[in-house]
């Protein structure tokens, strides 16, 4: 997850995949480490580097990657914090970095038009990738990990061999802007949608066109696999979600009944409910794929619904609404509870891959981490912690009404967890996105409790 404002450089977010731990890149240059169940900071990963634009852990949470605009890469340990080493080799920003799936290789993405490989263990560059015209703005591994995938500027992915280095080919992107990507469960088919109406699927390996499903007369907002990869489903501005054969490219089915364009679509874990949801109306719309049938449609929501996702074992449903808030469902369409805070539109909702945190980005540039289990229970606090930027930098603020600030030789202000203090006027810079007035840590309170 990304949170930020044009005014506000970009910051990165981004969960171990135990859900044991969440890292948070900032301007300053810092990553903070926080609890992935609670929220709480559990360290301040200090390099002196211009600030955080993308982070990644290993497989096995052991190793922390951040890429910074002062064209390094930094390897850190999330347990202790140490730094492992610093990747020296790009010659402009590090947009991207991704681990191979058994955390041999490790690619970065740079301004500078090429992909590095390194190796974790030694910090030895293994080869550089060139063949974009313009800066590479992501990358990605295929589940094998024989594969990778950069995405340029210049409106092309690469696929290219982890193993050898070589150009595998080139894709040209869609001739309009591109909406949404997935790939399936088992790695074969890479569908893509786009503002030219088309979802294109394709070989991952060969980059070959496998086929291209026409139908929607309008925008493709989103896609999405079923977990068995024997349907995609895609939603369209056209106010309808269409379920492909990805083998065949047969529209299995149309599913209509949204009164807008539909703006998100996601498959329960078991494959056995679609839900989708519109911008512009404030019901969410459970579907079965199988059948085609409207199963239900979930009332509660009084303004759009900008996204929906289910947590991994499909028990809860969370929808994310223009109302400010974000609502939890039961399969069968039963309310679970109302998460508020937010002081305007929740744009996009995510689980942690544990799904005991649930993750909200908004129009008011806060991202806010709930506690699943607390909200089910209905307690009454149930949001672990708040991030929040501003014109000056970034604070913190949990259930106790507690903040501290970080701050650099550039000026710049950071979210840490040194045993900085406000001073009188300094949260003036900073959006109004609490719901009470917040208050200066006296100096005779505790900042955050650290395990040592």
């Amino acid at each position: 997850m990304t949170v930020g404002a044009p005014v506000v450089p970009r910051q990165s977010v981004t969960f171990s995949p135990d859900g044991a731990f969440l890292a948070a890149g900032y301007i300053d240059g810092t990553v903070v480490v926080l609890d992935g169940t609670t929220g709480g900071a559990v360290r301040v990963l200090e390099s002196n580097s211009q600030w955080i634009i993308s982070t990644a852990f290993s497989r096995d949470g052991r190793v922390l990657a951040s890429a910074s605009a002062d064209s390094t890469v930094r390897l850190w340990s999330p347990e202790t914090g140490h730094l492992l080493r610093v990747l020296e080799g790009h010659s402009a920003r590090v947009m991207s970095v991704a681990f191979s799936y058994d955390g041999r290789i490790l690619a970065s993405a740079s301004d500078d038009q090429t992909v590095r490989l390194w190796s974790p263990d030694t910090g030895e560059l293994l080869r550089a990738l060139e063949g974009h015209s313009h800066g590479v703005r992501s990358v990605a591994f295929f589940p094998d990990g024989r594969v990778l995938a950069s995405a340029s500027e210049d409106f092309t992915v690469q696929l290219w061999s982890s193993e050898s280095g070589a150009l595998l080919s080139g894709l040209e992107s869609h001739s309009l802007e591109g909406r949404s990507v997935a790939f399936s469960s088992d790695g074969r088919v890479l569908a893509s949608a786009s503002t030219d109406q088309i979802v294109r699927l394709r070989n991952p390996d060969t980059g070959t066109l496998l086929r291209a499903l026409e139908g929607h007369s309008d925008d493709v907002w989103s896609i999405a696999f079923s977990p068995d990869s024997r349907v995609l489903a895609s939603a369209s501005a056209d106010k309808t979600i269409r379920l492909w054969s990805p083998d065949t490219g047969r529209l299995l089915r149309a599913l209509e009944g949204h009164s807008h364009g539909v703006v998100s679509v996601t498959i329960s874990p078991d494959g056995r409910i679609l839900a989708s949801a519109s911008a512009s109306a404030e019901m969410v719309r459970l579907w079965s794929p199988d059948t085609g049938k409207l199963l239900s449609a979930l009332e509660g929501h009084c303004q759009g619904v900008w996204s929906v996702a289910f947590s991994p074992d499909g028990r809860v449903l969370a929808s994310a609404s223009a109302d400010k808030t974000v609502r939890l469902w039961s399969p069968a369409g039963q309310i679970l509870g109302v998460l508020e805070g937010h002081c305007h539109g929740v744009r996009s909702v995510a689980f942690s891959p544990d799904g005991r945190v649930l993750a909200s980005a908004s129009v008011d540039k806060t991202v806010r981490l709930w506690s699943i289990e607390a909200a089910l229970r209905g307690d009454k606090d149930v949001c672990l912690a708040t991030l929040v930027p501003g014109s000056g930098g970034w604070a913190a603020y949990t259930p106790d009404g507690r903040y501290k600030l970080g701050g650099d030789t550039s000026g710049l202000l950071g979210f840490t967890v040194g045993l900085w203090r406000f001073e009188p006027g300094e949260l003036d810079a900073y959006p109004d996105a609490f719901d009470h007035p917040p208050r200066r840590i006296g100096d005779d309170e505790p900042l955050f409790e650290l395990e040592p």
